[in-house]
């Protein structure tokens, strides 16, 4: 039920979807990178049932819109029994089988996204209690 969206504005990374005051380029820019270097590790010339892939149901879609126009995209489905790959079906149809560290690293950034966190700092007032009974004395070392 998520959906991110990153895009390039002026050579510098936006966070459009959803959307957020500053976008961490560095952390963007290696996203891109992940997803750019995307390979596949095998094409199975037979694919087994959608249901055994996880691509009856993917659990993410990976979408990219090329500088030139053309679309590409990927469906991901669950890790492989080695757990070393995951499937993914891309938009011609065929399957592939692709890094599990790629994917997972792509797949963060639905729950860490490459934004600026302006971090909040709790005040906590004084009470009567916490403030000194007696005066401050400071003496000078000599």
């Amino acid at each position: 039920g998520k959906a991110v969206r990153l895009e390039t504005i002026a050579g510098a990374w936006a966070w459009i979807e959803p959307q957020a005051d500053a976008t961490d380029n560095d952390k963007a820019s290696s996203l891109a990178s992940q997803v750019a270097s995307l390979t596949a590790r095998s094409f199975l010339e037979t694919a087994p049932d959608a249901s055994a892939t996880g691509l009856q149901t993917p659990a993410f879609t990976i979408e990219i819109k090329l500088s030139d126009g053309s679309d590409l995209s990927a469906e991901v489905g669950v890790e492989t029994p080695t757990q070393s790959g995951y499937y993914v079906r891309l938009n011609d149809g065929r399957v592939a089988v692709v890094n599990t560290y790629s994917v997972d690293t792509i797949s963060d950034i639905l729950n860490n996204p490459p934004v600026y966190v302006t971090p909040t700092v709790g005040i906590t007032p004084l009470s009567p209690e916490m403030l000194p009974t007696s005066g401050v004395e400071v003496t000078p070392t000599p």
